[in-house]
Formats: structure tokens, C-alpha cells, sequence
């Protein structure tokens, strides 16, 4: 959740969260 490379999209919830990418 703390790296911003959406690529890898860990999570979708905290890459929404985060607001790097809505998947």
C-alpha cells in the first residue's frame, strides 16, 4: 500500500484509496 506504482496494484482498495488507479 505505500508504493505508488499501480502497475503492480497490491490492492485495489488501497490503490483507490491511495487514488493511483481505479481498477
Amino acid at each position: 500500500c505505500s508504493h505508488k506504482t499501480c502497475r503492480v496494484a497490491y490492492h485495489p482498495l488501497c490503490a483507490r484509496a491511495a487514488g493511483l488507479c481505479v481498477e
